[in-house]
């Protein structure tokens, strides 16, 4: 689900809402990390194969809630570029219409 909104957020490049969608699942994702740590992070108990189990999902967890913050900001910052970076229609100082779909087609 996440890696959807990822591949969506790269592709359409004309429109913000794929990124602000992406941010809002980010998010989200992050949220429910850290539910999933208060849950269930303590001593595994169990036989070796569950512990196992139970440390590498709280490892993985703690990686994903390391990188989720820097991808968050990179894609903050594709927002930012995408929304304030393009000129609006018909202000661009030089008289002439400005194509507003983020393509260029030169």
């Amino acid at each position: 689900f996440f890696v959807l909104f990822g591949g969506w957020c790269c592709i359409d490049r004309a429109s913000v809402y794929p990124v602000i969608m992406f941010i809002v699942v980010i998010v989200m994702t992050m949220l429910l990390d850290i539910i999933q740590l208060g849950l269930f992070f303590g001593p595994a108990e169990g036989n070796q194969e569950q512990r196992n189990t139970r440390r590498f999902s709280q490892g993985m967890t703690i990686v994903s809630l390391i990188f989720k913050p820097l991808t968050c900001v990179l894609a903050s910052l594709a927002l930012y570029i995408r929304h304030i970076g393009r000129v609006p229609v018909g202000e661009g100082g030089d008289g002439e219409q400005h194509d507003d779909t983020g393509y260029n087609a030169h």
